[in-house]
This record gives structure tokens, sequence and C-alpha cells, in this order.
């Protein structure tokens, strides 16, 4: 995920994180709630800062990639001029091992479908991504190309069942798969429009 890193006190963020770990958590919150108010328990995702490109201004694009879930035990008060908090890891529950690989094939499989319907329609030739082999995580990834809204995207983040995340994204893929299906055929035909033989009179 791209991040356009402008306000101070994320550029100070930004610059102890690359002095340390390259680290930072990321907890979703609706616009109107103050950041303090933030509940103990709250699910967020730690970022991982892949690369850097500092601005002559003081801004900076950065992109960051998703690493593990934690918890949130509290807020820390202190001097930062942004958000500290202490967190603890968020785990997945123990699920059988069948049932969790069954789920992952047929995601695994759904996915692809929307993956190259979606192409079509953007005229995309890029290879489709290859989704994670771990069936913890298939769901998140599967989840980057659905339109999901922010609440909908943290309750896929909190849920510590890996096959309820896998059955609710393959809900999803399955209802929307034959529209997208056939909006990428109708777009491929209208591409022919014009084009071949013409008989004339």
């Amino acid at each position: 995920m791209p991040l356009h890193i402008f306000e101070p006190r994320y550029r100070i963020m930004l610059r102890d994180c690359l002095e340390t770990d390259r680290t930072f958590g990321l907890i979703f919150h609706e616009k109107e709630a103050p950041e303090q108010k933030l509940a103990s328990g709250t699910v967020g995702c730690r970022a991982v800062i892949d690369d850097v490109e500092t601005l002559a201004d003081g801004r900076a694009n950065i992109i960051v990639n998703g690493g593990d879930r934690f918890a949130l035990v509290r807020i820390i008060d202190g001097d930062s001029p942004y958000l500290v908090g202490q967190v603890i890891p968020f785990e997945d529950e123990e699920e059988p091992v069948a049932q969790v690989t069954a789920l992952a094939l047929r995601l695994g499989e759904l996915f692809v479908e929307a993956a190259a319907a979606a192409r079509a329609l953007e005229d995309d030739a890029s290879p489709i991504p290859v989704l994670s082999e771990d069936p913890r995580h298939i769901a998140f990834a599967a989840a980057t190309s659905v339109d999901l809204d922010a609440a909908d995207r943290q309750r896929l983040l909190a849920s510590p069942s890996p096959s309820a995340r896998m059955r609710e994204m393959i809900t999803l893929l399955d209802s929307s798969l034959p529209t997208l299906q056939e909006r990428a055929s109708i777009h491929e035909h209208a591409k022919l429009n014009g084009k071949g033989s013409r008989r004339h009179p």
C-alpha cells in the first residue's frame, strides 16, 4: 500500500521508524471518533516500510506491506507527537486442517476467475497475483481485489477464524463473479466493433 507522509507528526514517526525496525502500527478508527478514544482490544496490523521516496520539502512517499496483527492494550501517554501504544500479538484460533485447506482451495479458484475478469475489463495483461499459500492469510490477500468498505475490512482483520474469513470472501466473490464475467465479456466484444471483414454492396 502506498502512503503519502506530509503531517509533521508522521514525518517524525517515519524518521523514528527508519532509525529502528522500519515498522509502525495501523489501526482503523471512525473519522468522527478521536484517536485518543481507541478502545483496548482493537485489532491492528503491523506495517513494514519497504520503500521510501523523500521529497525536497520534507514530505515522503512510502510503500508498506502488511505484517502480523496485534491487539491494542492501551495508549501510552508521553511526549511523542504521534500515538504510541502497548500491544500484544493477535493470533488465530486452531481449526481442522482439512476444513481450512478445502476452503483455501475454493477461495483460490474464485480469486483467479475474478482477477482474470477484472483484468480483462481494464485491458490489463499483467499476471494474476499469486495468493499466499498460507490458509491463514489467503482471505486477506483476496480482499484486496474486492470493493469492501473500511468497516468490513476491519471486521475481516479482527476475525480470529481463518474459516470464517474465507467463507465470507467466498460468498462475496461467488455473488459478484457472474456480473463481473458478464461485464468482461461485453467489454471484449465491444473491442471488436468495427474490426474484421466488411461487406460492400
